[in-house]
């Protein structure tokens, strides 16, 4: 393959089932406004297509597009390296979706590269990025090599483009691969019916904490939803959501890690009269609307949490 300025950014993105996460297309469009040009990499797992072209502003100068029945992150990044060759010089932008944060990792490791997260804004030599609400905005200088985890973001210029480029192949590493079935635990659940729903957001910080609210929902009987900021992250299928955009619930218990009670959330939520919130920010609206809030970091009351239920499970 031809290389081109190694100073181009590459977006990198996974897309599941002819869809990419809202985060991935966000990252997508970052890259395609850097006016020096820019890469882009669609790894296709388990389907072939994209169901809704992508937005961008301008076209890339390199689009490959690599086909995997199950991939690992190792032969991820050995199939960027043959494609691209420069890892090490680029500044790398991708989703916030679980496969992108498990090649980020990878690529970190391999090539010393930092890795930003909650990425809003990129302009070829900065990334701007924010808190989980976007309340608070930071300009960060960018050095290559980088990757750049971006949070969705709206996007209001461009035009449509249909992501068909070179065909290349995915190179096999010796590793377990990633399964490419949906990860939501609950999805086959019908939140509307549920008594006692367990809802994760965005504060509880990382796919690996995910992880832990869908066993600590399995360990307590609880259906489990997400919201928005979730979904978006791609750490959960979109048909477990709860709010505007997803699911109206009316449960008899409802208990949230990390979830700050924005309007489009609990405008689809029938309170019931226990809520129970885990949250770090005291004046947030989900907070103000529990019988029993829990000031603490989500993640760590929700591992704990898991710890003593599985403890006295043992006991019994």
């Amino acid at each position: 393959m031809t290389q081109s300025e190694p100073r181009q950014p590459l977006a990198v993105v996974f897309a599941r089932s002819n869809e990419l996460s809202n985060s991935a297309r966000s990252a997508v469009y970052s890259a395609s406004t850097d006016p020096a040009g820019w890469r882009l990499a669609i790894f296709h797992l388990g389907s072939r297509s994209l169901n809704q072209p992508l937005w961008v502003l301008n076209d890339p100068a390199i689009l490959v597009e690599i086909f995997a029945d199950g991939y690992g992150v190792k032969g991820a990044c050995q199939t960027l390296a043959k494609a691209f060759g420069d890892l090490e010089r680029s500044i790398i932008l991708m989703g916030s979706d679980s496969d992108s944060q498990s090649v980020a990792a990878e690529l970190s490791s391999r090539t010393g590269e930092p890795i930003f997260l909650g990425v809003y804004h990129f302009d070829g030599s900065s990334i701007e990025v924010s808190n989980l609400d976007r309340s608070k905005l930071a300009v960060l200088s960018i050095n290559f090599p980088a990757v750049a985890l971006f949070d969705a973001i709206p996007i209001s210029m461009g035009k449509p483009y249909d992501a068909i480029g070179e065909e290349i192949a995915y190179e096999l590493a010796s590793e377990g691969v990633i399964p490419l079935a949906s990860t939501g635990s609950n999805a086959a659940n019908d939140l509307s019916d549920a008594s006692f729903v367990l809802c994760g957001g965005g504060g509880i910080g990382e796919p690996a904490a995910w992880k832990q609210l869908e066993e600590l929902s399995q360990a307590l009987g609880a259906t489990l939803g997400a919201t928005r900021v979730v979904t978006d992250r791609g750490w959960a299928s979109d048909d477990i959501q709860i709010g505007a955009s997803g699911q109206r619930i009316a449960p008899k218990v409802y208990l949230t890690f990390g979830v700050s009670g924005a309007t489009q959330h609990l405008s689809n939520v029938e309170l019931p009269d226990k809520v129970i919130s885990v949250n770090t920010d005291p004046g947030c609206q989900m907070v103000a609307v529990s019988s029993l809030a829990v000031i603490s970091d989500a993640a760590s009351v929700a591992k704990e949490l898991l710890h003593l239920v599985k403890e006295d499970g043992n006991a019994n």
